[in-house]
This record gives structure tokens, C-alpha cells and sequence, in this order.
């Protein structure tokens, strides 16, 4: 988070860290709990940073990257778009790292 804040500070935007779980998703209390925290950071003009509860879930509910957790936050929040930002060029079926076709 602090390199958020240092980035973020350039351009004096406050930055809050909500970290979730599968179990956040599978609660329909806790999802309207989660969204509410999103909605009052957005208000207050503060910039939610979205991360997976690491330490706080097993090996089984682990959403296993943080696009599909984006991708879950998007839907519940009803928000408009979606942007995942990457350090690969296009669209592959498999990891170009590892797969030279």
C-alpha cells in the first residue's frame, strides 16, 4: 500500500485498502457491506484499492488472482467498467511467458 500512497500522492488522490475474501462474496450481507465501504470511500473522494484477505483465507477459497477479484468486485458494485492494467501486450489463451506460440 505505501507504493500506492507514494504514487498517488503525485497527484494528491487518498488511497484506502479494502481487503476481501471468497466468503465476502458468498454473504449477501457482507457483500452489501463491502460495496457500502466502496461507496463511502468514492464519495468521500477517496480511491479504494481492492486486494485479496491473503492472510485470512485457506488454500481453498483463494480467488487465485486478482482479476478474477476485480472481476467479482465489478459485478457487485454494479460499476460501469472494468480496467486491468498488465504488462502484456494483447490478448493470449495461455502465458506467453511459458508458451513461445
Amino acid at each position: 500500500m505505501s507504493s500506492y500512497k507514494h504514487k498517488f500522492d503525485i497527484f494528491d488522490v487518498d488511497t484506502s485498502q479494502i481487503l476481501l475474501t471468497e466468503d465476502d462474496f458468498d454473504s449477501r450481507k457482507r457483500t452489501e457491506i463491502f460495496c457500502q465501504i466502496i461507496d463511502t470511500t468514492l464519495k468521500n473522494d477517496i480511491l479504494p484499492i481492492v486486494n485479496e484477505n491473503d492472510i485470512s483465507t485457506t488454500p481453498e477459497q483463494v480467488f487465485g488472482d486478482n482479476d478474477q477479484l476485480s472481476a467479482h468486485v465489478t459485478h457487485y458494485t454494479k460499476s460501469d467498467i472494468l480496467v486491468i492494467l498488465s504488462d502484456i501486450d494483447g490478448y493470449y489463451d495461455s502465458n506467453p511467458r511459458e508458451n513461445k506460440d
